[in-house]
């Protein structure tokens, strides 16, 4: 039982010195700073990840829309066809 009462009594002298003291503004901008990405960092770091993910794919799958054409020919197929039909 003895031990319970120290227990909580150094967290209550823990919290009140913590009330008490005088923080500089860098100290609290650095705890804020510490809170914040400790409870929307790993989240915010999933989305920005989730959202590369998604630009990449596009930008690649645009990268092969523009290397064929509509009918699934390449570039190449369709002037080598357009060259024979001249002929």
């Amino acid at each position: 039982m003895g031990k319970v009462y120290i227990e909580v009594e150094k967290y209550e002298w823990i919290a009140a010195t913590a009330l008490t003291r005088r923080f500089t503004m860098s100290e609290f901008i650095n705890g804020l700073f510490n809170i914040l990405y400790g409870a929307f960092g790993v989240p915010l770091l999933l989305i920005v990840l989730i959202i590369l993910v998604i630009v990449v794919s596009q930008r690649r799958r645009k990268k092969k829309m523009k290397q064929e054409d509509w009918m699934g020919h390449s570039p190449v197929e369709k002037i080598e066809k357009e060259d024979e039909k001249k002929k």
